[in-house]
Formats: structure tokens, C-alpha cells, sequence
């Protein structure tokens, strides 16, 4: 330290064979390691040693690059010891090398030439044992660094072609010498072959027979030599592979449909005979394409898709394979009966799908004889029908047990059963939901059933009882119908139309959607809606027109009406030169509104149609993050308990009612506390327009988190706050407490006796007490809770207005466990603190049931005709847990995805599903692991936790959030405890997260917790300040899906 400074007196000279000691402020790089310079702590040290020299700052930052290279390739999974020897050469370049070249006298850097032998021997014996280290491990395992994948494409039972995918992560390269199978050497051309030290992949393709059919069982020994070290070794492969597809999906219920297929393609021999191959719509394009893959591989046979239409002649069929790969033959018959449904059209074509499935019905819900005698022309013989599915399924019995099941769903299924959309099977403690879950049947039922029905005289009493309707609503129907094949000529084609033959279907078809009053516009019909407005497509109409069949000069005259929705019958797509929204309604679609029961039948008909003509717009219905802002009002849900308890603090202060007039929010972070308040001041604005509101919104406030901020100062701050926000409600609150006085202590005094003057004057003049409502509290709290002795001096203030309810408060708090005492839900049940019993009220904000999870998204996307098939119900309700915005999330990422893909059917299909769930696990990940990581590295800084010295202490880089999923992962899954009630949250205690971080620091631990109660991933104990729980079990759901486990 003297030589640099050059206060030492007359320095004794080291001998030259010996290096001097590394100077003092170098001290940081004798620390040889590759976690050196990860921090701006360290990295701020190390650049100020040596002021503005460049050449001295250019190496430094070469160092943290290739420091940064060797801890990469030291973590990198699988690990590549290439990749990793070649890191600690050139980082042994960098020091040895270029360090030397750099810093010499000759060179003008004699500061960081002094001591610089030493740094370079320190770091050379550190590289040289981390190079010694690193060709042990592979020697240890040599199994690890030569990956092998294989390939097996069988020529028939017995002979295979093996192929080779060889991974050279060795130090060197190596040349491939020779390969035994089953300790017998194969002649194999291309050998010695060199496998390169880098990411290239060598393939060897070797022809295999084994002794036993479909199965290939032994020993594959591959002999190596290292080109470095002219080293031989030997690596053993064992073989096992079967000729089967099960690894495709493991899944139980898919078992006996691989069984199935394996089975028809052994016994396919004859390929000039087609293999008839259905696509359903479970898998996607690209695992069904990765399964006929697989087929070619494991049994030669190339599947196209051959469909084999039905009505075709059987006999010729007989001996030709028929399979769908999205039928789960080990399914429960309800799922198989969901997954038939979804064949029948691309099967049987539209014209016939509809037959056939009535068909199905007649089987074990028998036609009556009326109908049956009308159809009889275009239903198929029962007995092809059952041909037809037992080639298909396979077994006489499993198309009983499907039948079976079909034979359970109530009459009102019909419908959906016949028509080309998703099916889902009614379990029979579902039979309540058939009203919801289906259509009316005859709203789905093709046009030309009804046309033949009613070109037959059937009777009203069999009609009654296909659609379970009562014998005057199916005779109202009837006479619709027949009045409008009348005038459909004059609906659905631009001829001259008489309006008075038009009238009474025009009327009929409008007052299906609400009521109100129908006049003729030429040349259109219009409803003026009474109270309330048709909701379509989350935009609200007064109007609605219904327009026959014009040309584009006429409908160029109504740009004047008002604005409203407009029906545009006779039009395949929605025209754009209406004033308002317009769809187009096809013969078939307007006959399925006629045949509504309900206004909200004939809306969710209505926005199915929307869907295939008009863009989703997904900020109508949904909204993720920051409350719902302008969706208030139609998007605010389930929290009617709530608002309730609000509005009786409300009128309760307004009252002078002794039952308090405070209450206090309490939820995790997401979960709906922001909404709660948007909501009440929604109802208080429309309700009591009088009643003044002041909103406070403390996140962002850095006046908050100084040091000096309580007592006195925070008041006056208040203060100042307040007043702003009474004059933006058009209130002048004169508190006369200017800067200048901000800590006299009389001026405090004379300015809350004027707070209480001005609160007590809106009282009386308006009617109403003052409502103040508190946003993220917690800011404040810490501030007013920071001095103890002047705790909860501001918050004094307010409890004897709310006692006199001469103010009303709503305030929010995170869910903060016993070792918080200070936040408001943990203060306010403590005896001992001045806050018990402030908040006479307390709203604790759980997630949504799984019943109303499930209704909330289908609604909302109902609302913009997309579909969502009811058999994802389950996977739904376990990734959301109910989470208000995973499922906001949820709804905006799926209409995206529609978009994305441009579908015309706004149907939620497998694939669509599929990439919105990892969309949205991914995002649950990322709001979980990114809490965790922010809080840990706030705690790593205030507990002066020092990355390159103090590595095993660290709470962030990972360390935090691994120890959580352990604590997770470890304890069992949590189920339902009922049908429509979520089990009780996973926990654990501090003791086991010390166990998981053993060099933790134990105050660093404690308050990390504290601060994760306030994210989406922990909630506190409000008993047990050492225990804490996993919010809504979120991340032990999120651990199932990132495990594998489904």
C-alpha cells in the first residue's frame, strides 16, 4: 500500500524469482474465482482503483465477459466439457497473456504492474486445478458426456433400422473406433468416425434383428479413443425399445387406443388397401402429424388421410382398418361419447352428420313413431350404424356403453347433439345445468329437418316430446315456421317485398330479444328496446333493426337512422355501411332464432354469430392488471357480500349508527381490493351523486419512505394531500397550515378542528358523510409506524371523526402474518395497539369459487361467441385457483390467440387451448418468480450481503425461489374438498425454510417473508408469526404442471 501511495521510505527490493504481494486495492481480484465481478459493488470497486485508465477498464470488461462465459458453461445443463475447458483457456489467456502484454513498464502501466506475478500465479494454480477438476468429472462419468439418442424405424416384427444421434460433450475430440452388439462386433461402414468437440450432432444408422417379436432388448458398446490424449475407453448403451406408440401419451386413457392402432398395423399387410384414418379434435395438427411419424417409424406404414364415408358399401370394408387417434379408448364412455361427437362431421360430411347422430339418439332415446315415419327417407338403418362404430371402436361393447351414456343426457341435448360444435356430456349430477350448458334443441336442429317434419303430419303430443316442450309452445312454433317459409322468398332475396305479409315474423323475430316497441323504417323493422339495453358483443344497443335482403344503393339510405345493432338477413358477412354494428343472418340461423325461448337464448345465438363475422376486441370484457378501470360496470362480479358490507358502513355513517363507519380491505396482491373500491365509488357516483368521495392512492408516494417522514411532518404532508383532493371534487378546504408552520404543533391543532368543521358542513349540506377510501395503506402505515413514539399519530386523527361518523374510511391491507404487528389487519385485532377496533368491518377477499371460475370465463367469452367446450371446466379451475386476474388473464390471452390464428369458427380448440395454458402458466411463473426475486435482492442489499464473498448467503439468484418450490413440491397435492370448494392452503414454517437456506441470514429470511406476504405467492399467519402459507396454493399448482404431473 505505501509503494502505491509512495510514502514508505527506502523499500527493500524483492528478490526477482520472487513475486511481490498483490498490492492492497487488488485485493478484490486475489479473490480467484469465476463469481468474481457479478455486482455493481464489485464492479464499481475494482474500475475506481485505477481512475480514468481505459486500457486497465478495457480489461476489466473483457474479464467480466469471459468470467461470465465460465460460469455459464459450468451451469449449462446438459454440461458440455468442451464448451467449459475452452472457457478456462481463454480466461488463462486474459490474466496470463494479455494481463502481462498490458501492464508493464514499457507499456506505462506500472500501477497495475506492481504485484501483478502474483495475481497471475494465484489465478494460474486456480485455472489449472478447475481444468484438473473438470477432466476428472468426465472420467468419473463418461456416460454423461456422450449423449445418445435413438430412432427405430421396424421393417417388420423382427429387423429394425437403429438410428444414432451422438452428443460429443468430452473436453476433445473423439473418433468413434467400433460397435457390439451383444458383445458381438457389427461390421459397420463408416467407421473410425470422428466425433467433433462441439455442437455438431453425428448419426450412424446400424441394421438391428431381434429374437423376439416387436421388442429390441440388449447391449449396444461403443469404443472410443481421445484424440488429445490418445486415451481408449469404452461407453455401454443398454438397448431397450418396443415396437409400440405408448410414449406418445402415457396417459392411462389413451392405452387401449395405441393398443388398438399397433394392433391394426401389424395385421395390415396389404398396402395397396387404404388405412382409414379419422382426425378428431383432441390432439393438434402437430402432434397428430408427430404421431403419423411415428407410426412410419415403428411399423412402415404411411397414413394419409382416407376417409371412408359410411354410407358406402359395407361389405366392401370389411377387412379395412378403420381408427381415430383422438378416441381414448380407455376413457370413461362420457369422454368417448364427447370425442365421437367431434368425428361425425368430417366423417360423414355435412349433409349427412345430423341423420346419422338423430340415428344415434333413436337408439336408446327412440324417435316417437310420427317422427321417426317423417325422417325415415334420410335416417340411415340402424344396424349400418352400429357396423359403422364397432369398426370403428373396435368392440361390440363399447359402443353399448356409449350408447349408454347418450341415453342418459336430457332431451334438451338433442340440439347441441345434431349440430357442428363441441359436445359435452351431462354427468347425471349435472342434469340441473341442461339449460345452461344447451341451446333449445329445436334451435339447433337443420333447417331441413324441420322442413320435412313439417311436410309430414306429425303429431304435436310426439313434437313435445323430442324437444320437451309443452304442446302449446311447440304449436306456437310451428305456425312461426310455416309463416316463415311464407315469406322467406321476400326475406332472403333483394325481389320487391310487401311489408304487411312481412310484418308479423318481423315482429315475432325482434321481440325474442326483449321488450319494447316495433315500428317500420323503410325498408327495416326497428326495435326501440326498453330498459335494460341488448348487450351484444359487450357493446349495448337501444336499437335494433331488422333488414331484409337489399342492395347496397338501399342500405346506403339508412346511414341516417340511429345508431344500433343491425340484423342483415339473407348476408354471409356482416355489412360495413350501417351506422352501428351489423351482422348477417343465413336462413338456417334466423330459423334458430325463432325457435329462442328466452332474450338471453337469442343472445348467446346471437354473439355465437358475431363471433364468425366481427374482430374480438378483448379490452371490452377483459382486463388484468390495475382494477377494472371503464369495465366497472359490466365486468365487477361475485363480491355482491361485499359491496353490501360497504354500503351498510356507508349508510351507517350517514345514519349515526354506533356500527361503525370504517372498514378494512383485506387480500393479497391481485386479488381484487382495487376493483372492490372502484366499485363502491361506481354505485356511490350513480346512487348518491351528492355524496363527496376522496381517493387516495399511496403506492408511488417516495415522500413516504424517507426517514423523517412521521409524527408532525406526515401529518402536514397529509394535509396538503387532502386538500388537493377536496378541490378537485370542487370543495375549497382552507386547513391554514402553511409550509412555514409545518411543525407547530398549535397550527396542527387549529387545522384538524377545521377538518372536522369542513367534514361536518358536507355532512349537513349534502346529507351524506365524507367517504375517504385508502390504496395501498401499507405505505402509508410504514410511514406513520416508523418512530414508536410517534406511532399511529396520523391515523389518531381519523378515529374520532369515524366514532362522531363524521367520515366514512374504506382502507386496504395485504394479508400480513403475527410477525407484521404493525399492519392494519394484524393492529386492529390487537388489544394493546391504539388501532383495535378501529375498522369496525373487515372484508377478507378470497378467490372466486371454482362454480363461478368456470361461469365468469365462459360467460365472457360467450359474450364474444367464442365457445369454450365445457370439458376444459377442470383443468380450468386448477390452473386458475380462482385468481380474479389469472382468469382476467386467461380470457384476454385466449382471444388473442383466436386472433392470432384467425379463426372463422370462434371455437376454443385444442390447439387454441393449448398455447393459451403455457401462455398462461408462463406468466403465473413470471409473476411468482419475479416477487420472490425482487424481494430477495432488496434483502441481499440491506443485509449486506456480499455476492463474492458471501455466495452461500445469497437470498436472490435463484436461491429463494428454489428453496420455496422445495418447501412446495414436498407436501401432497391439494384437491377439492368439494365439488365447489378449494382445499386449504399448503404451508410451512420458518424452521423449514432456515433448513432449505442453512447459511441464511436469519433476519434477511424473516423479512423476506414478511414482504412476500404482500405478493401473489405467500399470505402471513395472523396467529403464528412463524408460519406461512402458499397464496391460493398457486405455486404447488404451478410445480404440477412444471413436474410433469400433467
Amino acid at each position: 500500500n505505501g509503494l502505491v501511495s509512495g510514502t514508505e521510505p527506502n523499500p527493500v527490493p524483492k528478490p526477482l524469482n520472487e513475486p511481490s504481494p498483490v498490492p492492497k486495492p487488488l485485493n478484490a481480484l486475489a479473490l480467484a474465482n469465476e463469481q468474481l465481478i457479478v455486482s455493481n459493488q464489485d464492479w464499481e470497486l475494482l474500475t475506481d482503483i485505477f481512475g480514468d485508465n481505459t486500457s486497465w477498464q478495457a480489461w476489466l470488461d473483457n474479464l467480466q465477459n469471459i468470467l461470465q462465459m465460465v460460469r455459464h458453461a459450468r451451469q449449462q445443463q446438459p454440461h458440455k466439457a468442451w464448451a467449459e475447458r475452452a472457457a478456462w483457456r481463454r480466461l488463462r489467456e486474459h490474466i496470463v497473456v494479455i494481463g502481462n502484454e498490458r501492464f508493464t513498464l514499457a507499456a506505462q502501466q506500472a500501477l497495475p504492474a506492481l504485484g501483478w506475478q502474483a495475481l497471475e500465479k494465484i489465478w494460474s494454480e486456480y485455472i489449472e486445478q478447475s481444468l484438473r477438476d473438470l477432466d476428472q468429472q468426465v472420467r468419473q462419468q463418461p456416460d454423461h458426456y456422450l449423449i445418445l439418442e435413438t430412432q427405430d424405424h421396424w421393417l417388420d416384427s423382427k429387423h429394425l433400422k437403429l438410428s444414432l444421434n451422438l452428443h460429443n460433450y468430452f473436453p476433445a475430440h473423439l473418433n468413434l473406433n467400433q460397435l457390439s452388439w451383444q458383445g458381438l462386433a457389427i461390421n459397420q461402414a463408416g467407421l473410425p468416425k470422428l466425433l467433433q468437440a462441439d455442437d455438431h450432432l453425428s448419426t450412424l444408422t446400424l441394421d438391428l434383428h431381434s429374437d423376439t417379436d416387436n421388442k429390441l432388448i440388449g447391449d449396444l458398446q461403443l469404443d472410443f479413443s481421445d484424440l488429445e490424449l490418445g486415451q481408449s475407453f469404452t461407453v455401454p448403451f443398454p438397448v431397450a425399445i418396443e415396437r409400440n406408440l405408448s410414449h406418445f401419451s402415457s396417459d392411462p386413457q389413451w392405452l387401449g387406443t395405441w393398443q388398438r392402432l399397433e394392433a391394426l398395423l401389424i395385421a395390415y399387410t396389404d398396402c395397396a388397401e387404404p388405412f382409414y384414418w379419422l382426425d378428431g379434435d383432441v390432439w393438434s395438427h402437430e402432434e397428430r402429424s408427430l404421431l403419423k411419424d411415428l407410426v412410419s417409424h415403428k411399423f412402415n406404414v404411411s397414413v394419409a388421410n382416407d376417409l371412408w364415408h359410411p354410407t358406402q358399401d359395407l361389405a366392401s370394408t370389411e377387412n379395412i382398418p378403420l381408427f381415430s387417434p383422438d378416441l381414448a379408448l380407455s376413457a370413461p364412455a362420457s369422454t368417448q361419447l364427447e370425442q365421437l361427437h367431434a368425428l361425425l362431421l368430417p366423417w360423414l360430411g355435412s349433409q349427412n352428420h345430423a341423420y346419422w347422430a338423430l340415428t344415434l339418439w333413436h337408439h336408446h332415446h327412440r324417435l316417437p313413431d310420427s317422427i321417426a315415419a317423417a325422417l325415415t327417407s334420410v335416417l340411415p338403418q340402424p344396424e349400418n350404424v352400429n357396423t359403422a362404430l364397432t369398426k370403428l371402436l373396435g368392440q361390440t361393447n363399447k359402443v353399448a356403453d356409449i350408447m349408454a351414456v347418450l341415453g342418459t343426457l336430457p332431451q334438451r341435448a338433442l340440439g347441441a347433439w345434431c349440430a357442428n360444435e363441441p359436445f359435452y356430456a351431462l354427468k347425471p349430477e349435472e342434469k340441473a345445468l341442461a339449460n345452461r350448458v344447451y341451446l333449445p334443441a329445436a334451435s339447433l336442429l337443420p333447417m331441413d329437418i324441420w322442413t320435412l317434419l313439417d311436410a309430414h303430419p306429425v303429431a304435436v303430443e310426439d313434437l313435445a316430446a323430442l324437444l320437451n316442450l309443452n304442446a302449446e309452445t311447440v304449436l306456437d312454433q310451428q305456425q312461426l315456421r310455416l309463416g316463415f317459409y311464407e315469406v322467406a322468398p321476400q326475406l332472403f332475396q333483394t325481389t320487391p317485398s310487401n311489408p304487411n305479409d312481412i310484418d308479423p315474423i318481423a315482429q315475432k323475430l325482434l321481440a325474442k330479444l326483449g321488450a319494447g316497441s316495433v315500428s317500420y323504417q323503410t325498408p327495416a323493422w326497428c326495435l326501440a328496446l326498453v330498459q335494460p339495453p341488448l348487450f351484444l358483443y359487450w357493446q349495448d344497443f337501444d336499437r335494433v333493426y331488422l333488414l331484409p335482403k337489399v342492395s347496397s344503393v338501399t342500405r346506403a339510405t339508412l346511414r341516417t337512422l340511429p345508431k344500433g345493432l343491425w340484423l342483415c338477413l339473407g348476408e354471409s358477412h356482416a355489412p360495413s355501411d350501417l351506422n352501428g354494428v351489423a351482422i348477417g343472418l343465413t336462413e338456417q340461423q334466423t330459423l334458430a332464432l325463432l325457435h329462442t325461448e328466452q332474450p338471453d337464448e337469442a343472445l348467446q345465438w346471437l354473439n355465437r354469430i358475431a363471433g364468425t363475422q366481427l374482430s374480438i376486441n378483448p379490452a371490452l370484457a377483459f382486463r388484468a392488471a390495475f382494477g377494472l378501470g371503464n369495465l366497472i360496470g359490466s365486468q365487477f362480479l361475485y363480491r355482491d357480500s361485499e359491496i353490501q358490507t360497504l354500503w351498510s358502513c356507508l349508510n351507517a355513517a350517514d345514519q349515526h349508527e354506533s356500527t361503525g363507519s370504517a372498514t378494512l380491505i383485506i387480500g393479497g396482491q391481485r386479488m381484487g381490493k382495487t376493483c372492490l373500491r372502484e366499485r363502491i365509488l361506481y354505485e356511490v357516483r350513480k346512487q348518491q351523486p351528492k355524496r363527496v368521495c376522496l381517493s387516495f392512492n399511496f403506492e408511488g408516494k417516495t415522500e413516504l419512505s424517507q426517514s423523517e417522514m412521521f409524527g408532525i411532518k406526515l401529518e402536514f404532508w397529509f394535509f396538503k394531500e387532502m386538500a388537493a383532493l377536496f378541490q378537485k371534487q370542487g370543495q375549497l378546504f382552507d386547513y391554514d397550515w402553511g409550509s412555514a408552520y409545518e411543525e407547530n404543533k398549535d397550527k396542527r391543532k387549529k387545522a384538524r378542528e377545521r377538518l372536522e368543521q369542513h367534514l361536518t358542513s358536507i355532512k349537513t349540506r349534502t346529507g351524506h358523510t365524507v367517504l375517504f377510501t385508502f390504496d395501498e395503506t401499507e405505505h402509508l402505515v410504514k410511514a406513520d409506524t416508523q418512530n414508536a413514539k410517534y406511532r399511529y399519530e396520523l391515523f389518531s386523527l381519523f378515529r374520532p371523526l369515524l366514532q362522531a361518523n363524521k367520515l366514512c374510511l374504506i382502507a386496504t391491507s395485504y394479508p400480513f402474518g403475527a410477525d407484521m404487528p404493525y399492519a392494519l389487519n394484524i393492529a386492529s385485532h390487537n388489544s394493546d395497539s391504539p388501532m383495535y377496533n378501529t375498522f369496525a368491518q373487515k372484508l377478507t377477499l378470497s378467490a372466486w369459487l371454482p362454480s363461478q371460475a368456470w361461469d365468469y370465463l365462459q360467460s365472457r367469452l360467450a359474450g364474444f361467441g367464442v365457445i369454450l367446450p365445457r370439458y376444459y371446466r377442470q383443468e380450468l379451475i386448477d390452473i386458475s385457483r380462482g385468481v380474479p386476474w389469472i382468469l382476467q388473464f386467461f380470457g384476454q390471452t385466449l382471444c388473442e390467440t383466436l386472433l392470432k390464428l384467425n379463426s372463422t369458427t370462434k371455437i376454443v380448440s385444442t390447439q387454441v387451448w393449448q398455447i393459451t395454458r403455457q401462455i398462461v402458466l408462463k406468466e403465473i411463473h413470471k409473476e411468482l418468480r419475479q416477487s420472490v426475486e425482487r424481494i430477495a435482492e432488496i434483502q441481499d442489499q440491506l443485509h449486506n450481503i456480499n455476492v463474492s464473498t458471501q455466495p452461500e448467503s445469497l437470498l436472490s439468484q435463484g436461491h429463494l425461489w428454489i428453496a420455496m418450490t422445495n418447501l412446495a413440491s414436498a407436501q401432497p397435492r391439494p384437491l377439492l374438498q368439494a365439488e365447489n370448494l378449494w382445499p386449504c392452503c399448503l404451508g410451512f414454517y420458518m424452521a423449514e425454510l432456515e433448513k432449505e437456506l442453512p447459511h441464511a441470514k436469519p433476519a434477511a429470511l424473516k423479512d423476506s417473508l414478511i414482504r412476500l406476504a404482500a405478493t401473489p405467492i405467500l399470505e402471513g399467519d395472523a396467529n403464528d408469526g412463524k408460519h406461512y402459507v402458499f397464496a391460493n396454493n398457486l405455486l404447488p399448482m404451478w410445480l404440477q404442471y412444471f413436474n410433469g404431473e400433467h
